[in-house]
């Protein structure tokens, strides 16, 4: 071969990548005019997570206790107390305990409820289903308890009103 056959084959070489660059930036404008996204080839070389967007910083007021500083009053709570006389956050932390333990409690005495010869298998299978929202709020108390954000204490108040209903029911029946 000469070198006029080399440069040319060279050349060749060179177009068709061009062609093939080419129509790789033609596909993705295409998908990026439709508005799609294109998709990696490997899933796993993508992110593993999104930053959240960042609210206000969330600023924890410390207050003397019997003997150590507390974290139970947030700036944006100010003086507000539960029964009177605990901070806010201790207050939220003794209701979600006492739901998941009455929560506990009641699903034991229930579940024990078929060891016992005079009650029907029925009787202690409606109980039980009376008892679902309860069980619901304090998987939602659990969940709050791993991660103490907005969201879960927005989820917070539901639960309470499940466990109201839960126990009602659970006493009329």
């Amino acid at each position: 071969m000469t070198d006029k056959d080399e440069n040319e084959v060279k050349d060749q070489e060179e177009q068709v990548e061009d062609t093939k660059s080419k129509t790789k930036e033609e596909k993705k404008e295409k998908e990026e005019k439709k508005g799609g996204v294109a998709m990696p080839k490997n899933p796993l070389e993508s992110s593993e997570h999104v930053d959240t967007v960042v609210s206000e910083k969330d600023m924890y007021n410390l207050s003397p206790c019997c003997c150590c500083l507390c974290a139970c009053s947030h700036d944006r709570v100010g003086e507000a107390t539960c029964f009177g006389c605990l901070p806010i956050r201790c207050g939220i932390m003794f209701i979600a305990i006492q739901i998941f333990a009455l929560a506990i409690i009641l699903i034991t005495v229930t579940f024990f409820g078929l060891l016992n010869e005079y009650l029907p298998w029925w009787y202690v299978f409606i109980t039980l289903l009376l008892l679902i929202p309860l069980a619901i709020a304090a998987s939602t108390m659990v969940y709050f308890f791993a991660r103490d954000n907005r969201s879960t204490r927005g989820n917070l108040f539901g639960a309470v009103v499940m466990s109201i209903i839960a126990i009602s029911l659970w006493c009329i029946w």
